[in-house]
């Protein structure tokens, strides 16, 4: 998909925590870069659940197509690290166009998305704790 110079560059991983005041329910919509970038795929992140994603137990949602608009210009704030999120105006004219998806990923299969798609986490509803390593 993007060639044989594939350079894995970057592991960790993702917990999803029972549900508590301090917890919240949903990450800003982001993706995960905070730069401008060409309009084709230049990275990959691929999400390996421990076990299987569910709606309940904390499912990634994620805005299809969103990978081509996610240069600064929607960027509400940036991080140092990572991304800022979605500015708000942007994310109702692309809900308009298309709303977000939440793929059950069975364990032992894995989720391949862009870097620069648009996906937040979502809060985990149950008493088990999620694993997953991006």
């Amino acid at each position: 998909m993007l060639g044989s110079k594939l350079k894995w560059t970057f592991c960790s991983g993702s917990v999803a925590m029972s549900p508590t005041s301090e917890i919240p329910t949903y990450q800003p919509f982001h993706p995960d870069t905070n730069f401008e970038y060409l309009r084709h795929s230049f990275s990959l992140v691929v999400n390996e659940p421990l076990g299987t994603m569910t709606h309940e137990n904390g499912l990634t949602e994620m805005w299809l197509r969103t990978h081509t608009d996610t240069g600064l210009d929607v960027q509400e704030r940036r991080h140092e690290r990572s991304s800022g999120s979605i500015k708000s105006t942007a994310h109702e004219n692309r809900r308009v166009v298309r709303a977000p998806c939440q793929p059950v990923v069975p364990k032992e299969f894995v989720a391949i998305r862009n870097l620069q798609l648009w996906h937040c986490g979502v809060g985990n509803q149950t008493e088990d704790v999620r694993v997953m390593l991006p």
